[in-house]
């Protein structure tokens, strides 16, 4: 799983700085929000998984997450909190387990 290779990069987030591309994240090993949601993007679609990259605001900040569709409903997901919570394991508070009607 990546999630286990990529690092939260918290020197970049807190010099006001975003690592926002999935070559990053997948090579380097490092990223903020979008590198995290462009990695899943990235490998999702390689896989044949139907996905989409959301970007919103989350606690006043831009953010980055992702939505899936898996047996024709859509779920968002955030790849970067299961990192985040040193997890390698979804929970459910790492999962918008929300329908998406796109």
């Amino acid at each position: 799983a990546f999630m286990n290779y990529i690092k939260y990069d918290y020197n970049a987030y807190n010099s006001g700085k975003s690592v926002d591309d999935a070559y990053t994240a997948l090579v380097e090993g490092r990223a903020t929000c979008t590198g995290f949601s462009a990695a899943f993007t990235f490998l999702a679609t390689i896989i044949g998984v139907e996905n989409k990259m959301l970007e919103g605001e989350y606690k006043k900040q831009g953010h980055s997450w992702n939505a899936v569709k898996i047996c024709g409903r859509w779920y968002e997901l955030e790849p970067q909190n299961v990192v985040i919570n040193n997890s390698n394991i979804f929970k459910m508070e790492d999962l918008f387990s929300l329908g998406h009607n796109s």
